[in-house]
Parts: structure tokens; C-alpha cells; sequence
């Protein structure tokens, strides 16, 4: 087991992470009705530990948000550098998306958190669409969050 001294945390392995996501507000279906925003915060705590002993490990941020039917979002708060999202594939659904990305290192415990808003009208359609937050895959701390907005 590790252990993590500022979040006392106990891990199936030395390097572990706890992903959450809540679309305005709320971690279950949200429905977004067009003309109004969708607001994103993603949070994910990681922590890299060798026993009691601070490790330094790699790590990966990603916050995915729908491209159909939203326009490009903003950052709205966070404690990650302010830039822009790029269009592109969501490497988990295969559909269009707008993406933030950021990687680098950190030692023991460490907590990465975004709120993204996007603006539903500039890409017209209805159904279901799917935010992510998380990790990736292929790191030494991986986690996912995957979120479902219904657009009226």
C-alpha cells in the first residue's frame, strides 16, 4: 500500500488518481438548452508516493467538451495555465471535440482543476454528447471521468 501524507490516501499501487466531472453543476445527464452555456469543472487529484517517500512521476490533464453542437469554450477558472482550446478527435468517442491538454511532472501529491464554458447554438443539432475529463491513457497516473449532455 502507498501512503500519502497530505490526503492520507491508501492505493493498489504506488502511483494513483481520483478524476471528477460536473457539467453546470451536476455528475449525471445535463441537459443544455441552446442559447445558454455549459460550464465543465474537472478535477483531478493525483498522488505519487513510494511508501512514505515523495516520488516524481509524469503526469497528463485533459479536459474533453463536445464539439457538436458547442462553439470553441473558454477558461472560465482553474489552477492550469490560461490557453485556448483545440479542435480535434476525441481518441475515446471518435467524434469532434474541443480539448485542453496538459502535461508535466509533479512529486507526491498534487490536485489539477478546470472550469471550461461553451456556448450551445453554433453547431445546430439534438442528442446526446459527451464531455471527458481525466487522464489519457499511458501514464504513471491514469483516471477518466466521462460525462453525457443531452442538448434540448
Amino acid at each position: 500500500m502507498v501512503w500519502s501524507a497530505s490526503l492520507a490516501k491508501s492505493c493498489s499501487a504506488s502511483f494513483c488518481v481520483d478524476a471528477s466531472q460536473k457539467v453546470n453543476g451536476d455528475s449525471n445527464w445535463v441537459s443544455v438548452p441552446y442559447h445558454s452555456y455549459a460550464q465543465t469543472a474537472s478535477t483531478v487529484v493525483y498522488n505519487c508516493w513510494l511508501g512514505p517517500i515523495p516520488f516524481i512521476c509524469d503526469i497528463y490533464f485533459e479536459q474533453q467538451q463536445a464539439w457538436y453542437p458547442f462553439g470553441v469554450p473558454t477558461v472560465a477558472a482553474g489552477n492550469v495555465p490560461v490557453k485556448s482550446y483545440v479542435y480535434g478527435t476525441s481518441w475515446w468517442t471518435g467524434k469532434a471535440s474541443w480539448s485542453y491538454s496538459l502535461g508535466g511532472s509533479i512529486a507526491g501529491d498534487n490536485t489539477r482543476y478546470l472550469t471550461g464554458r461553451a456556448y450551445a447554438d453554433t453547431h445546430t443539432g439534438s442528442g446526446v454528447y459527451y464531455n471527458h475529463s481525466g487522464t489519457g491513457h499511458g501514464h504513471q497516473v491514469d483516471d477518466i471521468y466521462y460525462q453525457q449532455v443531452v442538448v434540448p
